[in-house]
């Protein structure tokens, strides 16, 4: 039972995603996140105080797991997330960065990992540390499928390290290095992606969801798919070079 729920609220999907918040956490960690012997002690629990860490269970928790739960149970509905895609896409970006055991890397290196790309030269200290704090960041061994042809993907992504190849009919079309962009297709097209994003030897991506966009200003949403688009176009002109290049 979610906290609008026992305060009597309206209800919407959201809420649906807090039971399943629940659900999940007592899967990872054996225990109910609200816990009490009395059944109103429970509902007090659900409506006034936040669950212990899954780590204070489960040592090993991923802490991006752990977040994506926390997201989950997070008592104002406003602050879950709004679609149960956005929270399986999350999801399906854990398993993703378990095919490379991710190096043990802080906040601060983060952000300066992100400082020396230029795409995000415009952007304020602040709202860096927003994206960095909403972004999953994930690691790839070579030749392993950042991207498959024929996914429906609703995330934007930013090479931080390494390169990554677009792979069309077995053919490579382009290379992407740090500062590169990919995910548009499923944001403007709504429908599956044709070609594969593969990466080059080592490489790690910053992977950025629409629900974690809408937390910075409207002004600094303009600048990121300004950006965004700018690489893309980058791309895509690159692209058209290699293709007259070798079919001219």
């Amino acid at each position: 039972m979610s906290p609008e729920q026992v305060q009597e609220e309206a209800i919407s999907g959201q809420t649906d995603l807090f039971s399943l918040g629940v659900v999940m956490y007592e899967m990872l960690t054996g225990r109910h996140p609200f816990y009490a012997q009395r059944f109103s002690e429970v509902i007090h629990r659900v409506v006034n105080e936040d669950p212990a860490p899954m780590s204070a269970y489960r040592p090993d928790t991923s802490p991006v797991l752990e977040r994506i739960v926390g997201r989950a149970l997070e008592k104002a509905p406003a602050n879950r997330y709004k679609r149960g895609l956005d929270l399986a896409s999350d999801l399906a970006a854990i398993f993703g960065s378990l095919w490379v055991p991710a190096r043990d890397i802080s906040l601060s290196e983060r952000f300066h990992e992100l400082r020396r790309l230029g795409f995000f030269s415009e952007f304020s200290d602040e709202e860096l540390w927003t994206i960095i704090r909403g972004s999953i960041r994930q690691e790839f061994s070579d030749d392993d499928p950042i991207l498959t042809g024929g996914e429906i993907e609703g995330a934007f992504y930013i090479i931080v390290e390494g390169s990554a190849v677009v792979v069309h009919a077995k053919k490579k079309m382009a290379l992407l290095n740090e500062g590169g962009c990919f995910g548009e297709i499923g944001k403007i097209t709504e429908g599956a992606r044709a070609a594969a994003i593969i990466s080059n030897r080592h490489c790690s991506v910053l992977k950025i969801n629409e629900t974690m966009l809408e937390q910075l200003s409207s002004e600094c949403q303009l600048r990121f798919y300004r950006l965004f688009m700018k690489s893309v176009l980058q791309r895509l002109a690159s692209m058209t070079e290699f293709a007259l290049k070798h079919l001219g």
